[in-house]
């Protein structure tokens, strides 16, 4: 009799974490960042101005322009942000937005590549997300690339946002 209540007791203690770990999987989605930017532009980037002198003979200058808030129509599955890869910038970029919920992470929008000069004002939800209407915490994570290589800097940016769900 003791033995059969142990054992049933393990196998709920098992079916919990089995749960736990699924729910934290479902909802921290791995951001992928990839060791090469991508070829192609990214299709809502739009090109703004042309690549400006520095004053640096460096070549680590990261220069942008965005806006902290960002807007998700539910309906649609598009975002809308303000997001420029600066004609000062040194560096081609891959932007990912991600919510912060209870110490987890999950990735609703990745771009294709941004290179300098270019801008983004939309983008759209990854496939499978739904979000409740409503706020919610956020970043915008910036992995930076080399112009010419095409090879991923050792440094990446995260700027808090705010994201709004309608």
């Amino acid at each position: 009799m003791k033995k059969s209540v142990v054992n049933l007791i393990l196998i709920v203690i098992l079916f919990l974490l089995m749960g736990c770990t699924a729910l934290y999987v479902l909802w921290k989605q791995h951001v992928f960042i990839p060791e090469f930017a991508p070829v192609t532009i990214d299709k809502n980037a739009i090109k703004e101005d042309e690549k400006g002198n520095t004053v640096s003979s460096h070549n680590n200058i990261a220069s942008l322009s965005y806006s902290n808030i960002v807007s998700v129509n539910s309906d649609t599955k598009k975002i809308d942000l303000y997001f420029k890869n600066a004609s000062k910038s040194q560096k081609n970029i891959l932007l990912y937005i991600i919510i912060k919920k209870d110490g987890l992470e999950q990735a609703i929008a990745e771009s294709g590549l941004i290179p300098v000069g270019y801008a983004l004002y939309h983008l759209d939800l990854k496939d499978g997300i739904i979000l409740n209407k409503g706020g919610y915490n956020g970043i915008f994570r910036i992995a930076y690339y080399n112009e010419e290589t095409g090879s991923k800097e050792v440094v990446d940016t995260e700027i808090d946002v705010s994201i709004d769900v309608k």
